[in-house]
């Protein structure tokens, strides 16, 4: 089964640099893909407001933490992707992580 691991944090830029010791825990075998995303300033809110496309600059939210990337997973169940998690929060603690299952097509 597919898990993504959302991972959250308190920096509103990423880093320049992906940590070796994040580096080593994306490349577990387990691991799919994973993604690090652009600044808040980057982001671009889409709404639907009485039927037209609103757009806002930024994430639309009052937050003191935010998605900083997405990391997908195949694990047996919940405990095999909360394993990585372990892994990954061994070497960043203070972020948080969502693990949600991958809803498949088909």
């Amino acid at each position: 089964m597919r898990y993504a691991l959302l991972i959250y944090g308190a920096r509103a830029e990423p880093e320049s640099e992906l940590d070796p010791k994040i580096a080593a825990v994306l490349e577990h075998p387990s691991v799919v893909e994973w993604t690090r995303l652009q600044g808040l300033a980057s982001a671009t809110t889409v709404r639907r407001q009485e039927g037209k496309r609103l757009l806002t600059d930024g994430p639309f939210i009052d937050s003191k933490e935010y998605l900083g990337g997405l990391v997908t997973v195949d694990a047996p169940d919940l405990d095999g992707a909360l394993a990585i998690v372990e892994d990954m929060q061994e070497v960043r603690p203070n972020v948080v992580i969502e693990v949600r299952p991958v809803l498949e097509a088909g």
